[in-house]
């Protein structure tokens, strides 16, 4: 049994919405049993309860996925000032909670964002904020759904966005 799912027990956090996700959280918290946790894996689950006491969240990952959304910080950053462009890699996902929150900020201008991951043709598309308000979205629906047509068109828009070309991957 790990820290994270006796913390997850202790502080009351919901269960996944997906049922076999659902299904498993339920069956290790029913398991969890605080004795069962050597010394390691105790002070870890102290630390993790110390940190939803001061900030809601049992740890560093918690709070990126629901603040940034995505794991982890951006990296390779490539900033064009003259063109009004940024560019950078995250973990998975497009965070959009961040731009939504920099839209807020700037709450007159209309900011595009085109994102495509390494996952070439899902988890791609563009959309458009105004004042944290999406006014404009075309994105990938998950690639089981698509059509072979539309395979074919998010993943020549991913290689676009990446800057890559099919035989790089």
């Amino acid at each position: 049994m790990s820290a994270e799912t006796m913390a997850e027990t202790v502080v009351g956090r919901a269960l996944s919405d997906h049922p076999l996700l659902r299904a498993l959280e339920a069956q290790s918290r029913e398991a969890a049993d605080i004795k069962q946790l050597d010394d390691e894996s105790f002070e870890q689950f102290i630390g993790m309860l110390r940190n939803h006491r001061a900030c809601g969240y049992l740890h560093d990952m918690d709070f990126a996925r629901k603040e940034w959304g995505t794991k982890w910080n951006a990296c390779e950053g490539v900033v064009d000032s003259q063109n009004g462009t940024a560019q950078f890699d995250t973990a998975w996902a497009c965070p959009k909670p961040i731009f939504v929150a920099l839209s807020k900020q700037f709450p007159q201008e209309v900011i595009t964002i085109t994102y495509a991951d390494e996952d070439i043709g899902s988890n791609c598309g563009m959309f458009k904020l105004k004042n944290g308000e999406v006014i404009e979205a075309d994105e990938a629906q998950p690639w089981r759904e698509m059509s072979e047509e539309q395979k074919a068109k998010w993943t020549a828009f991913a290689y676009e966005v990446k800057g890559w070309k099919p035989e790089e991957e």
